[in-house]
């Protein structure tokens, strides 16, 4: 542990790994793989249009729900792994979440998310952290709890969605009138189209800084720490360094990703704060890595592409060591550590 102008540095690590979860995801992209060859000849086997469509609906809907129920049973035991090798200045997290119970909650939550249209998607993403969180232990002990709601994420949803419905339906009537009126109207009208599109981008930008502002709401009850762990940022800030981030993303046909994405972590986590009755008391902030940096990161993006997906595992486990290795939790001494420490030297 690192003590600096009064607040002792405690560093995150882990060293996860594929094993136990790679095969399923593996089986997955196989049944993907087979699936789509089988396809390929059945218009010309088959000559019947009807029973040939009839077939490939059936292939298609088996592909899909056995890639969804490997897929999910491959993240399940990765999420188990993670937590299990991870640490925070040595002091290890655990989980004692059985495989099936967890893959049971993800598959459901997932799947009922699918059959309503995405309407319980915030439920859904609820009922899922509330099984990972409070399954984890750290020091031991179970001490953590999700504070957010899921109707809180489900009302912003709805408007974000009606605004974009409306931004979507005056880009198009401008494209239109862009289209069909080359003269004075035409380009009075093409800045408004563009600003209707950056519009459209700010709301999706919106909704992805309000989503993680939701999901970081932990609170930690044990008989070392009372405390909470929230964002502490302008949302109005926050959104549109969103939406520049994103821009540059488009812009560069994606090659920004590696810069985009260590931009987006360093920027949220530095505005995680722990709090003590009110008080903050502590903060996370990240390292970035001198050897590894942006390039990495795009290295990490382009094999995944290049492997369709084949490589993904493995750019999670990387990912997930970039990004936890170089985090740290700063928080104020006190004066029981001050003591410990002095007695220590």
């Amino acid at each position: 542990m690192e003590v600096k102008n009064g607040y002792k540095a405690e560093k995150f690590t882990t060293n996860f790994t594929t094993d136990g979860w790679l095969g399923l995801y593996m089986g997955a992209m196989i049944v993907n793989i087979l699936v789509s060859i089988i396809r390929i000849p059945l218009p010309y086997i088959i000559n019947d249009g009807m029973m040939s469509g009839i077939i490939t609906t059936l292939l298609s809907v088996g592909q899909a729900f056995l890639m969804v129920f490997l897929i999910v049973a491959a993240y399940s035991k990765a999420i188990i792994v993670f937590i299990n090798t991870l640490s925070l200045d040595g002091k290890r997290f655990s989980t004692n979440l059985d495989y099936n119970s967890i893959f049971s909650v993800m598959l459901a939550n997932i799947l009922l998310s699918i059959f309503t249209i995405g309407i319980y998607i915030p439920w859904g993403y609820k009922a899922i952290i509330d099984k990972i969180v409070e399954n984890t232990e750290y020091e031991g002990n179970k001490c953590f709890k999700f504070s957010s709601y899921a109707s809180q994420l489900f009302s912003f949803i709805v408007v974000s969605i009606v605004i974009m419905f409306i931004l979507a339906f005056a880009i198009g009537l401008s494209i239109v009138i862009v289209v069909n009126y080359s003269g004075v109207i035409g380009i009075m009208i093409f800045p408004i189209m563009i600003v209707l599109f950056i519009a459209f981008f700010a709301v999706i930008c919106a909704m992805q800084v309000f989503t993680i502002n939701w999901a970081i709401n932990l609170k930690i009850a044990s008989d070392k720490k009372n405390a909470t762990y929230t964002l502490n940022l302008n949302v109005s800030s926050a959104i549109l360094f969103y939406l520049g981030q994103t821009m540059l993303l488009v812009i560069t046909f994606g090659f920004y990703v590696g810069a985009y994405m260590m931009n987006i972590y360093d920027y949220f986590v530095s505005r995680t704060v722990e709090k003590t009755d009110g008080n903050i008391t502590g903060h996370f902030r990240f390292v970035k890595p001198i050897a590894k940096g942006a390039g990495f990161l795009l290295g990490q993006v382009i094999l995944t592409h290049l492997t369709a997906g084949f490589y993904s595992p493995f750019a999670l486990v990387e990912y997930s060591k970039f990004f936890i290795n170089n985090t740290y939790l700063d928080t104020i001494k006190t004066e029981e550590e001050t003591e410990t420490i002095l007695i220590s030297q």
